[in-house]
């Protein structure tokens, strides 16, 4: 083990000295598990992100494969069928108010 010197406000020691005697440890020994605790937890936070780059990846694949799968049109061809369709709502909607 290597020695160290942390600073902590006067309340945080007292209250850690108050859990040590508590637990029946010692304040070096609380110390230590709350650091192995909270590097516990961050290796595990680090997983997932692992776990969510991975669900990222499985997206990205099933999205490239809906692609490969749907048919391709040309910017003509939706350019096209973007104008008959304005142009099918105009003539329905004349016809709607010549029928009133």
């Amino acid at each position: 083990m290597k020695r160290t010197n942390i600073y902590i406000d006067e309340e945080q020691l007292r209250l850690l000295k108050h859990v040590a005697v508590e637990e029946g440890s010692s304040f070096t020994e609380l110390v230590r598990k709350a650091l192995q605790q909270f590097l516990e937890s961050y290796a595990e936070r680090g997983n997932r992100s692992s776990v969510e780059e991975n669900w990222n990846q499985r997206m990205e694949r099933l999205l490239t494969r809906i692609h490969e799968r749907a048919p391709i049109f040309s910017s003509d061809e939706a350019e096209a069928d973007v104008t008959a369709a304005s142009d099918e709502v105009r003539r329905d909607k004349a016809h709607a108010s010549r029928s009133r």
